[in-house]
């Protein structure tokens, strides 16, 4: 009798922890799904409308306003691809679903669009500093020189970032079955590739840049380029 009622008691226990992890899971992923969904739709309408008013009127065409829609490309590239991955990839605890191609993309253009984003944003800055600072000496980028500036700092992001592409993997969960973690994988251990990556790029940079620009407003943004989120064994999704 005594065993019988422990076993009874066992089975309530069980079904209420089942039934009370079931319902914060359900609860994390409606909160995912809207805050991803206001992201989305407010991400998308303003880049939208950015890249709009830069093509339908010919007094917003301006030379900083080019800089500025490279900015709005970018995250509307974020905005229509990794945001609702990352939304599925968070929804599902953090197991990867779309296979080993696209664990490669999707973080590559996020790490991607973070170096665009960055270097832009220290472009506009170094832009304003020589129109105010050294004005009237000097004057501010040539139409040609930004269309050279933008396409430089694309293939500058894209470079810096490739090595994701050969480092990304899907490695199976342990407490799992057919279910996978998009991780980076160093040939080295206790990850001291990682580190040694992430603080070239820093320098790189940084010692690239300062010395060229000399810029005031942009020094601040290389830091969130070299520290933005990359899935590792300890980090195993990117923040959106």
């Amino acid at each position: 009798m005594a065993l019988e009622e422990n076993l009874n008691g066992s089975i309530v226990s069980y079904h209420f922890r089942n039934s009370t992890v079931s319902e914060t899971h359900t609860a994390s992923t409606i909160l995912i799904i809207a805050v991803s969904a206001i992201i989305f739709i407010l991400g998308a309408f303003g880049n939208v409308t950015v890249c709009i008013g830069f093509l339908r009127y010919r007094s917003l065409r301006t030379k900083t306003n080019i800089l500025l829609l490279n900015l709005a490309i970018s995250d509307l590239v974020v905005v229509s691809f990794n945001v609702p991955l990352n939304a599925a990839v968070f929804i599902s605890r953090f197991y990867y679903h779309f296979g080993p191609i696209m664990c490669k993309i999707q973080y590559f253009i996020h790490s991607t669009v973070i170096g665009v984003v960055t270097l832009t944003l220290v472009t506009v800055s170094f832009d304003r500093y020589r129109k105010i600072v050294c004005a009237p000496r000097k004057i501010g980028f040539t139409r040609n020189q930004i269309s050279y500036i933008i396409l430089g700092i694309w293939i500058l992001s894209i470079c810096l970032n490739a090595v994701q592409i050969r480092i990304l993997e899907l490695i199976p969960a342990s407490e799992a079955v057919d279910k996978f973690y998009c991780i980076e994988v160093w040939p080295f251990p206790n990850h001291i590739n990682r580190r040694a990556y992430s603080i070239a790029l820093f320098i790189a940079l940084c010692k690239n840049k300062l010395s060229k620009d000399n810029s005031i407003g942009g020094n601040s943004h290389f830091i969130i380029l070299s520290l933005s989120p990359r899935p590792s064994r300890f980090s195993m999704a990117t923040l959106i």
